[in-house]
């Protein structure tokens, strides 16, 4: 929470310079405070992302987590976060859309957004080796 509380702050700060020198005429510095504040922006995203990323998956899993209990010769699943969900797809419609949601957040969460922290590093690698970023 603090890391994203002071990205947020980190944007509106320099937000609050780019206005600030908009209107004391600087056009000069607009140009790199514009750069700064994309930089900025972009940097405070994937902070943001990247610690939010174990509390959700963990939050899109809770979601399917079922509980059996013993019935009268078989057993039974309840979803544990509302007990009067099913676990089974073919009886209960709310539980077959639950593990739609379930795949979608699956895999833009889980998959989509590691691959593409793996891609965007692949991509500056040339520029960190370098050290020019």
């Amino acid at each position: 929470i603090i890391v994203l509380v002071g990205a947020i702050v980190g944007s509106f700060y320099k937000a609050y310079q780019i206005n600030r020198s908009y209107c004391l005429g600087v056009n000069d510095q607009l140009v790199s405070n514009t750069s700064q504040l994309k930089r900025w922006t972009i940097y405070g995203a994937i902070v943001v992302i990247y610690f939010a990323i174990p509390t959700v998956s963990r939050s899109i899993f809770d979601a399917i987590k079922c509980r059996a209990f013993d019935d009268f010769g078989g057993s039974v699943s309840y979803l544990l976060v509302n007990m009067k969900i099913k676990c089974d797809r073919t009886e209960d419609g709310a539980y077959r859309n639950i593990l739609a949601l379930f795949w979608v957040l699956f895999t833009v969460w889980i998959v989509l957004i590691p691959s593409s922290f793996f891609a965007l590093l692949t991509y500056i690698h040339p520029s960190v080796q370098s050290k020019s970023i």
